[in-house]
């Protein structure tokens, strides 16, 4: 047995601190690594003991032996943690389950089979030398099978990485670099291993230095942000975001979709991404999107689904690249729908559910302006009559309970396309379009009989009220103003004719 040199000490050093860092992973687990982690770090620390066991020396055949067969199994370990995790970052984790991990160590065990008989151990080592800084061992030609079959996992991760270093986002594409430049020695030193396999100079480094990275990793996991979650990339983006995304050829020639486009947009919703490309756009949307508006300009279009779409376009094409339009849509029904409710209860009356004055004020101009020799419009103002005398009588209470029932007996006589607005505490103005004087003057009289009907109870005699109406018809140049000053003219003489009747 040799005296241990700084190299064995340090490895010794490196290998518990990476015990310690795989129990804390146990105790506290955390990110989607943590299983192809845990294969790493103790493969890499089981590794470094083992050939440090080695390079220190001392021990007998047998011990050797054993400690061959935990080198390559925990080195193995190494290599199906590596990959494991290349393929989560590179967002193939989908390919690996507990079957095929089992099956994918298949080849470790397969070399402890051949170590343990003795007839087939030759193939594995061919024999230990023993010197005096250490104990060498001489590989037979099934561990270099076994070498190349790691390194060819190894070609593996590094491709695998470098994608998802250059697919990346900014922001995490330095973490990756670190991350790869701090395995890259153990990777160079496993090169000169295999190169030098006589000495024993290079069995202990690759171990040693592949621990160090893992420490130094596990260190920035909590200093950089992006070793903290895995690589996001544009493509990882499109397919996750809710927006839908449509790329496109300057001839409308669709080139790539995502998921979200394919639901907003298609108007067949089982079609997949692999029957879009190449497609036209107007063959896969909905009619009313088959027309795209011009670069940085938006479209809002309602859908035969129902559904309010809007899609911003954007040229992408002016910096040299290929030319190609990028469609984004967002689905904003419910946003739309909302908006239409927020505008429809701020033209409301709260109480009656009738529409206020602003919403005359912004209307009754159109109204006025469409009339002409083959369109009729009239209105109805009515009014309460000595509603005053309700209020101090019976109380406010009661007062309100008379105006919501008016109103609704008022909204019982529009016609069609009508509206009901309460311009007062006590008056209510009837838009009725397609409607004659004499019609109008006939809804006034409806209105005044049933109104006439109501009764509301009391602790003694019900309460029982009448409307008086006026009636104007609106003629061809004549203003909203005018309009509203015709009819309130002929309810002032309705009222001073003796209130409830209809006056035009």
């Amino acid at each position: 047995m040799s005296t241990p040199t700084p190299l064995d000490l340090l490895a010794i050093a490196a290998s518990c601190l990476v015990l310690e860092q795989l129990l804390e992973l146990f105790l506290r687990p955390r990110g989607v690594l943590r299983g192809p982690l845990s294969f790493a770090l103790g493969g890499a620390a089981v590794w470094t003991l083992a050939a440090t066991a080695v390079d220190i020396g001392g021990l007998s055949t047998s011990g050797v032996l054993v400690l061959a067969a935990v080198q390559m199994v925990s080195s193995w370990a190494v290599v199906l943690g590596g990959t494991w995790m290349a393929l989560i970052i590179s967002y193939r984790g989908h390919l690996v389950d507990p079957y095929l991990l089992a099956l994918a160590c298949t080849p470790a065990v397969a070399m402890v089979g051949l170590l343990a008989t003795q007839p087939t151990r030759p193939l594995v080592v061919t024999r230990i030398v023993g010197t005096a800084a250490g104990s060498v061992i001489q590989w037979g030609p099934a561990f270099w099978a076994f070498t190349l079959a790691a390194g060819a996992l190894v070609g593996v991760i590094c491709a695998l990485a470098v994608g998802a270093t250059v697919a990346t986002v900014r922001g995490q594409r330095r973490a990756m670099v670190i991350v790869m430049l701090l395995v890259a020695p153990a990777g160079v030193s496993w090169a000169f291993f295999v190169a030098d396999p006589v000495s024993g100079r290079w069995s202990l480094v690759p171990p040693l230095l592949l621990s160090l990275a893992l420490l130094i990793w596990a260190h920035l996991h909590h200093r950089l942000p992006g070793l903290a979650h895995l690589p996001i990339t544009a493509v990882r983006v499109m397919r996750e975001v809710q927006s839908g995304v449509v790329v496109l050829t300057p001839e409308l020639i669709v080139l790539e979709t995502n998921a979200a486009a394919r639901a907003m947009l298609c108007a067949s919703t089982c079609l997949q991404e692999d029957d879009l490309v190449g497609r036209p756009w107007r063959e896969i949307v909905d009619p009313v999107l088959a027309i795209l508006p011009g670069g940085g300009r938006t479209l809002t279009a309602t859908t035969e689904r129902g559904r309010v779409l809007e899609l911003m376009v954007e040229d992408v094409g002016g910096d040299g690249t290929l030319p190609a339009l990028v469609v984004a849509a967002s689905d904003v029904t419910e946003l739309s729908e909302l908006r239409a409710h927020l505008a429809d209860q701020a033209t409301r009356d709260p109480m009656t559910g009738a529409r206020n004055r602003r919403f005359l004020d912004a209307r009754l101009p159109s109204f006025v302006a469409a009339v002409d020799r083959n369109h009729d419009m009239s209105v109805l103002m009515l009014d309460i009559d000595l509603f005053k005398l309700v209020n101090d009588l019976h109380g406010h209470a009661m007062g309100d309970r008379v105006v919501i029932a008016i109103a609704e007996e008022a909204a019982a006589a529009l016609p069609p396309g009508g509206e009901l607005v309460r311009t007062g505490g006590d008056e209510f103005l009837l838009l009725l379009p397609d409607t004659d004087e004499v019609a109008a003057a006939q809804t006034g009289d409806l209105v005044r009989r049933r109104c006439a009907q109501l009764q509301f109870a009391t602790h003694g005699p019900p309460v029982r009220v009448t409307v008086s109406a006026g009636v104007a018809h609106c003629l061809p140049g004549m203003s909203a103003d005018d309009l509203l000053s015709a009819v309130d003219r002929a309810l002032y003489r309705a009222k001073d004719a003796g209130r409830d009747m209809t006056h035009a």
